[in-house]
């Protein structure tokens, strides 16, 4: 069977809340609490559109030109938004995380 495009799919669940946390971005792609979404949910045969319910690592904005300087080291990371000469949203929305602990109640990715 293949998986779908957002990857592994991981769930946890909490009495009546129960959220799905995907591979690739390691986002949520749904959490729903008696039986209501609390967050935007995205389809199962779906990727995420845009950032929503994505973790936004190591930066959550954008930074111009792609460059940066940390610790008196200069970075250049890629145009991820490059009609506006941008990266966006960090490093992690398209890398595949992987799992290291799971109990009913949590994950650890």
């Amino acid at each position: 069977m293949a998986l779908p495009p957002s990857g592994t799919q991981w769930e946890i669940k909490h009495g009546s809340a129960r959220a799905t946390v995907v591979e690739v971005g390691g986002g949520i792609r749904e959490y729903v609490r008696d039986g209501i979404d609390v967050l935007d949910p995205f389809p199962l045969d779906a990727m995420c559109d845009g950032a929503h319910n994505m973790p936004l690592v190591p930066w959550p904005n954008r930074i111009s030109r792609g460059r940066y300087r940390f610790d008196d080291n200069d970075y250049q990371v890629a145009l991820t938004e490059p009609a506006q000469n941008n990266a966006i949203h960090g490093l992690g929305r398209w890398s595949n995380w992987r799992l290291h602990e799971q109990e009913d109640n949590r994950l650890v990715v």
